[in-house]
C-alpha cells in the first residue's frame, strides 16, 4: 500500500523551471536517508542544498549531468552516488543495497596526506595516500552498521603500483572538484603536471614550447630560456594591444564629439526632384529605381498590430520636449498551443499549459509565449519565470538560449535574476563585448549603487580592448558609458576622474532629444536599423547621418548588434522605427532572431525615460516596422 501511494504521488508531480539547490534545507526533511533524483546541472543558481544532516543517495539518469554536483552531494553527506546512464537499474539497485562504509584515517606522523578510498569489489577497499618516507602507520577506522573497528597499515607493506602518483593525482582531483570553481587552477596545474585528461584542460596540448607560452606553463627545464623569451613578446604584444584599444576608443569619441557639436538645419528641406535610389546591400551597390517612404510604410503598417504609450515630461521640461507619443509594435505569437491554453478559463491555464508542454516540450519559443502570456494577463511571477527557465534547460550552456531568456527576465523587470543570466554568458564568451555590455546594462537596471559600479567596469572594459569582429561597438559603449558616469554626483564624478580609474580622454557628457538602439540574441546575423524622420529622410547603414542630425552607429553584419541611431536636437513630427532583416548563416537554427529594441527620450538628461520591447523575426529579408514616435 505504501509503495503504491508513493508511487502515485512521484508519477503525479509535475516537473518545470530549473534547479535552485539553495531551496532544499535537509535538516528539516524528517527522515533517516535522502534520495535524490537530479542530474546536478545549475543553470544560474550557483547555490547548494543547506544544513546536510544525513546520507543522502544521489540517483542519476541523464548523460548530459553534472557529476561534480552529484558526487559532492553524496560525499560530503556520507551517501553514495548511482549513476543509471552508465550501470542498468538492477545493477544501481545493487549498489543502493550495499552496506556504506564510513572509514576516517589517522596517521603515526604528520608527513602522510591526502588519503583517499574507494570501493573495488564488496570485499576489497583501495587507499591512497601521499607520505614523505615509508616509516609512517596508517589506522583506519572502519563503520558500519552493526559493525565498528580499527585496523593498522604498516606503510613499508604498501603495494607498488605503476603509475601510482596519477591514480593519486585523479582522486586529488576529484575530491577538487567538490568546489569546482574555487580549485579551478589548482585542478588545471594537478592535472597537466601527471597528464590527466579532464573537461576544463581536454583542449590543451602540450608539443611546443609555443603550447607552454600560449597557456603560460612553465616547461620542462630544456625548453625554459625560449620560454622566457617567447613569454616577453607576448606580455608586449598584450602592452601593444592595450594602447590600440585606447588608440580606437579616443578615435572614436573624437568623431563622435565632432558630430555632437556640429549644428545642423531643422527646417524643412526645399523641395527637390525625385532621384533617390534603392541600395542592394548583397551587392554593395546601388540600383536605379524609386523609393517612396509612404508607400513602403503603408504596406507594413498592414502586418502590425500596434500598441501605445505616453510619455508625459515634466513641467520644466514642457518647452524643450514635447509630450512624446509612442506606439510601438506587439508581438501576438500565432501558435496552436495558444489558442489552446487561452480558451480555457484564466484558472485553468496552468493545468492547460501543462498539457500543452507534453507536444511541445523541446521548442523554446513555446515557453518564451506562455511565460509572456502569464505575465500580461496573470500575476504570478514565480510561475512566469518558472516557466520561462525551461529554455535554460533544453541545451545547458546555450548562450542564444540565454540571451532569448535574459531578455524577456528584462522586459519581465526581473534585473537582478537576468543579471544572474548574463554573468553566465559572460562566463561562456569572455571573447564578446556584447557579453560586457549585456550584463552592465542589465546591472544598471537593479538600482544598485555596487551594480553600477561594476556596470561601469564592464563598459569600460570593453572600450579598453580590443575585438576583432566588434570594434564598432565602442561607440555606443561610449554613450553609455557616459550616461551611467552623468547620473553620478558631481563630487562621486570629479572622484572617479582625479583617481584616474577611467581615463578622463573617454568622459564627455553628450546628451539627446532622442536615441534608439537595437541588439539581437544570435551570432552571425545581419539586422539594420532604420529611422525615417518628420522630414521622410531616412537615415540607416548607407547614410549614417541625415540633414538635421539625426545619426546611425556603424553596421555590424556579424551579429549581436548593437546599432544606435541618435539625434541632439529633434524637430517635432513623426519619427518612424524599422529594421531590416537580412538574414543569418547558422547552421542550426533551432529558434528566431530574437531583437530587443530600445527607444529613450531626453537621453542623459533630467527626465530619461525608456521603453523597451522584443521583437522576434521570421522571414530573412523583411522589412519590419518596430514602431513610431511623435516628438
Amino acid at each position: 500500500m505504501f509503495y503504491t501511494i508513493q508511487q502515485q504521488k512521484l508519477l503525479s508531480m509535475r516537473y518545470d523551471g530549473t534547479t535552485d539547490f539553495s531551496h532544499i534545507d535537509i535538516s528539516r526533511i524528517d527522515a533517516d536517508e535522502i534520495l535524490l533524483f537530479s542530474n546536478g546541472v545549475k543553470t544560474i543558481f550557483d547555490g547548494d542544498m543547506q544544513n546536510i544532516d544525513k546520507p543522502i543517495t544521489v540517483i542519476n539518469s541523464s548523460k548530459n549531468a553534472d557529476y561534480n554536483t552529484l558526487k559532492k552531494y553524496a560525499k560530503i553527506s556520507n551517501g553514495r552516488f548511482i549513476d543509471l546512464s552508465r550501470q542498468t537499474a538492477k545493477e544501481g539497485f545493487e549498489n543502493f543495497q550495499q552496506q556504506k562504509i564510513k572509514i576516517s584515517f589517522k596517521n603515526s606522523s604528520s608527513n602522510l596526506t591526502d588519503i583517499f578510498n574507494s570501493n573495488l569489489s564488496k570485499d576489497n577497499i583501495f587507499i591512497v595516500g601521499k607520505f614523505d618516507n615509508s616509516d609512517s602507520k596508517l589506522m583506519a577506522d572502519f563503520n558500519m552498521p552493526g559493525k565498528k573497528f580499527t585496523k593498522t597499515y604498516d606503510l613499508k607493506n604498501a603495494v607498488k603500483v605503476e603509475n601510482i602518483d596519477r591514480i593519486w593525482a585523479s582522486k586529488k582531483i576529484d575530491d577538487l572538484k567538490l568546489h569546482n570553481k574555487t580549485n579551478k587552477d589548482q585542478i588545471l596545474k594537478l592535472a597537466q603536471k601527471h597528464k590527466i585528461l579532464i573537461k576544463e584542460a581536454s583542449m590543451i596540448v602540450l608539443d611546443r614550447v609555443e603550447d607552454y607560452v600560449e597557456y603560460e606553463i612553465p616547461p620542462p627545464a630544456d625548453l625554459m630560456a625560449k620560454y622566457k623569451k617567447l613569454l616577453k613578446q607576448k606580455i608586449d604584444k598584450k602592452l601593444y594591444e592595450k594602447e590600440q584599444a585606447m588608440v580606437e576608443s579616443i578615435k572614436a569619441m573624437q568623431q563622435q564629439k565632432a558630430w555632437y557639436n556640429k549644428t545642423y538645419p531643422k527646417t524643412k528641406p526645399k523641395p527637390t526632384k525625385n532621384k533617390s535610389k534603392r541600395y542592394n546591400k548583397s551587392r554593395g551597390s546601388a540600383s536605379s529605381g524609386l523609393m517612396n517612404p509612404n508607400v513602403e510604410l503603408k504596406s507594413v503598417n498592414e502586418e502590425l498590430d500596434d500598441i501605445s504609450d505616453e510619455f508625459n515630461e515634466p513641467a520644466s521640461q514642457a518647452n524643450k520636449a514635447p509630450k512624446i507619443i509612442i506606439k510601438l509594435k506587439s508581438f501576438n505569437p500565432n501558435s496552436p498551443y495558444m489558442d489552446k491554453i487561452k480558451s480555457k478559463k484564466k484558472t485553468n491555464w496552468l493545468q492547460a499549459y501543462y498539457q500543452q508542454k507534453l507536444k511541445y516540450i523541446e521548442q523554446p519559443m513555446f515557453y518564451v509565449d506562455v511565460a509572456d502570456l502569464f505575465y500580461n494577463n496573470v500575476a504570478t511571477d514565480d510561475i512566469t519565470t518558472t516557466i520561462l527557465f525551461n529554455v535554460l534547460e533544453l541545451d545547458f550552456d546555450n548562450p542564444e538560449y540565454m540571451r532569448i531568456v535574459a531578455f524577456k527576465l528584462m522586459e519581465f523587470e526581473k534585473y537582478h535574476l537576468a543579471v544572474r543570466v548574463f554573468e553566465k554568458i559572460k562566463e561562456l564568451r569572455p571573447f564578446e563585448p556584447q557579453s560586457f555590455r549585456d550584463l552592465a546594462l542589465a546591472q544598471i537596471k537593479t538600482g544598485d549603487f555596487h551594480q553600477k559600479i561594476l556596470a561601469m567596469d564592464n563598459l569600460y572594459h570593453i572600450l579598453t580592448h580590443t575585438w576583432n569582429r566588434f570594434t564598432d561597438i565602442k561607440i555606443v559603449v561610449i554613450n553609455e558609458f557616459n550616461n551611467i558616469f552623468s547620473d553620478f554626483s558631481k563630487d562621486k564624478r570629479a572622484k572617479y576622474q582625479s583617481c584616474c580609474i577611467y581615463d578622463s580622454r573617454l568622459i564627455y557628457q553628450m546628451p539627446t532629444d532622442v536615441r534608439v538602439v537595437i541588439n539581437w540574441s544570435t551570432d552571425n546575423s545581419d539586422i539594420d536599423l532604420w529611422i525615417i524622420d518628420p522630414y521622410g529622410e531616412k537615415t540607416f547603414y548607407s547614410k549614417k547621418i541625415s540633414r538635421i542630425g539625426g545619426k546611425i552607429s556603424n553596421d555590424i553584419t556579424g551579429g549581436y548588434g548593437p546599432e544606435e541611431f541618435i539625434i541632439k536636437d529633434a524637430v517635432k513630427g513623426k519619427y518612424t522605427i524599422k529594421i531590416h532583416y537580412y538574414g543569418d548563416s547558422r547552421q542550426k537554427a533551432a529558434t528566431p532572431v530574437t531583437v530587443q529594441a530600445k527607444l529613450f527620450t531626453n537621453f542623459s538628461k533630467s527626465g530619461q525615460k525608456e521603453k523597451t520591447i522584443i521583437l522576434r523575426l521570421g522571414k530573412k529579408s523583411r522589412k519590419i516596422k518596430v514602431g513610431e514616435f511623435v516628438y
